[in-house]
């Protein structure tokens, strides 16, 4: 199914990999029908059973397509929250749910809590992203990436005297 007839078939619905935890992480903006057309979509079996309609939900549980592969839905109500802006108190309510789960099921101590932070942060992005309230180019990974490619391109450039300036810091005597 191309993106065209999943936008079609579901609405406002966007992947994005846990890269970080693993896992796949599905974002939809739709109303209840398309929520419960794609939770038989995604799972064998309903991780929740019985269900308030409310602003939105947070579930996760193994999907069909893959016994190992951990799916995480992240849903915000389109009949209680049509626009966007209106939306995006759903999904971080929603997003902190999902952050929680996470770091559960890898184990994370987070006692500092800069990992759910920071996770908070790169789910609220995208999907502001997604829905078009934020450009690409204030996403962090952007940032990221160029930062890293600077990195390479300068270590690349002069290696020999990035290296040798190590070795001089390094090989200095302690006082």
């Amino acid at each position: 199914m191309n993106a065209d007839t999943m936008k079609q078939e579901f609405g406002n619905i966007f992947f994005l990999e846990e890269t970080t935890f693993g896992g796949i992480v599905v974002f939809l903006h739709s109303g209840i029908a398309n929520f419960l057309k794609l939770i038989d979509s995604v799972y064998k079996e309903s991780p929740v059973k019985r269900f308030p309609i409310n602003l939105g939900m947070f579930m996760s549980g193994i999907g069909k397509f893959d016994n190992k592969t951990r799916v995480y839905l992240v849903w915000a109500n389109e009949q209680m929250r049509p626009d966007p802006i209106s939306a995006v108190p759903s999904f971080v309510h929603e997003i902190s749910h999902l952050v929680d789960t996470i770091l559960e099921k890898a184990g994370v101590n987070d006692s500092a809590g800069e990992t759910r932070a920071y996770l908070m942060e790169r789910y609220t992005m995208f999907i502001m992203h997604k829905l078009g309230l934020l450009e690409a180019s204030q996403l962090e990974e952007g940032k990221i990436g160029a930062l890293q490619s600077g990195i390479g391109e300068e270590l690349e450039y002069k290696p020999d005297e990035n290296y040798e300036q190590a070795r001089k810091t390094v090989d200095r005597p302690c006082k």
